[in-house]
């Protein structure tokens, strides 16, 4: 599953087709490398410096598209010397993989103002890649995009479908369960605001400390569930949770072997395992890099990161450290002013900045 990642050319493509300003830029790039991480590429997910690098590097070549079309041989000599990736294929076409589209429409989904679907016929997704049918192997690769990018596809009507059962010329709308665009529409907000929408407000909820895991596992042809205690600062693995045995080259040494450790049987856990943080049990059940805070759900599906956690224990968001007044103005500075004002406390602190 490792081609399915967002790359450096994806998020530079969708950065210059939205012809966002600097400043834009910047914040959309912080807020993917925040709220995507589990979806980029194994090599950027613990180096934001790497992954800005290589989208601006992108960006520079794609502002041309037909000269950089014309000097392959440049680029991938600078692509070597750099150490980055260089896939051809990849600069060739707007979508040379389908598996990039799906990654697309992700993006268009979640941060596209006003829009939180994406709307195409299943005949016209396939003749972008020169296919008039669908094969055993295609029907593959559709699961798996819609089941990696967590997209939903619906029909006419709402009623969900999969797309290796309907009929290609229908029209497809992907949605992303539970999830909107950055900009709901104001019906939207009012409905969940009232209730009707079939989810409740957080601030009804009283956490019981017990949440959820499931994902998809492609290798294995099923979903991994998990379940998981907090507890005094503690994450707890709850024995019977499903136990993912492959593991990812993502995953740090010390995880490599506490996962050789744990006792397992016929992919399930018959020992409570318990860890430090929330991605630390996530990426030890499913063997893969995760962000436990996004993964783990409670009962009514609000995950971790929408509570507020200190020392690893639910509080409410009243008892929480009230932002100063300074760090409340330095949040809301450019990058430069911020730049500016640390380079100017660091010299009343007698501390020269590294250039």
């Amino acid at each position: 599953m490792i081609e399915l990642y967002y790359d450096a050319y994806l998020i530079a493509y969708y950065i210059l087709s939205r012809d966002m300003g600097s400043k834009k830029m910047l914040d959309f790039l912080n807020r993917i490398y925040v709220e995507e991480n589990e979806f980029l590429h194994p090599d950027y997910k613990s180096n934001k410096k790497a992954f800005i690098s290589d989208v601006m590097y992108c960006m520079d070549y794609l502002v041309d598209k037909e000269e950089l079309d014309k000097e392959f041989p440049v680029i991938e000599k600078d692509f070597k010397v750099t150490g980055r990736s260089f896939d051809r294929e990849r600069y060739t076409s707007e979508f040379s993989g389908m598996d990039m589209y799906f990654a697309w429409m992700r993006l268009e989904i979640l941060y596209t103002l006003d829009k939180d679907y994406v709307k195409i016929k299943l005949k016209t997704l396939l003749a972008r890649y020169g296919y008039k049918r669908r094969s055993p192997i295609i029907n593959e690769q559709l699961r798996d995009c819609v089941m990696f990018y967590h997209l939903q596809p619906y029909l006419r009507g709402g009623e969900e479908c999969d797309l290796r059962d309907i009929s290609i010329d229908d029209m497809v709308t992907f949605r992303i369960p539970g999830k909107k665009g950055d900009h709901s529409t104001e019906k939207d907000v009012a409905k969940e605001a009232s209730g009707k929408g079939g989810k409740k407000s957080k601030g009804d909820i009283i956490p019981d400390g017990m949440f959820y895991l499931s994902r998809y596992n492609t290798e294995l042809d099923r979903d991994i569930k998990a379940t998981m205690k907090l507890d005094r600062g503690k994450y707890i693995v709850l024995a019977g949770s499903d136990y993912c045995e492959e593991n990812s080259d993502s995953l740090s040494l010390s995880l490599l072997q506490r996962r050789k450790k744990a006792l397992v049987q016929n992919g399930v856990l018959i020992k409570d395992e318990i860890f430090t943080s929330a991605s630390a049990a996530a990426m030890f059940v499913l063997g893969n890099s995760e962000s436990g805070l996004r993964r783990w759900k409670d009962k009514n599906g609000f995950s971790l990161r929408e509570y507020m956690i200190i020392n690893g224990d639910i509080v409410e968001k009243k008892k929480a450290r009230a932002k100063t007044p300074l760090e409340i103005a330095f949040k809301k500075m450019t990058s430069d002013q911020q730049v500016l004002i640390l380079e100017t406390i660091n010299e009343m602190l007698g501390k020269t900045s590294k250039k």
